[in-house]
């Protein structure tokens, strides 16, 4: 089995699809510009982090938000796939 790796797609998406800017989740749960950077290079982050995210868009969009509506596993080979979102 290849190697697995954290990709937080799955929230890029998730605020595409609802129209919110990286920008206002940043100053929403005041994370740090290294926080939002995790999240376009799909690097690692506490999960305390990760938390605070899920509860602020469950505010922002009136409903239950998990870990697994905002990260997902990957193999390598498939987190080296450029995706713009």
């Amino acid at each position: 089995m290849g190697k697995m790796t954290i990709s937080f797609r799955k929230l890029r998406r998730l605020l595409k699809t609802n129209n919110i800017q990286m920008q206002q989740l940043k100053q929403t749960t005041g994370l740090s510009n290294n926080v939002i950077s995790k999240i376009h290079k799909d690097g690692n982050m506490q999960l305390d982090k990760l938390d605070l995210i899920c509860e602020c868009l469950e505010v922002m969009l009136n409903r239950k938000v998990d870990f697994s509506d905002v990260v997902e596993r990957v193999s390598d080979h498939e987190s080296e796939r450029v995706e713009e979102i």
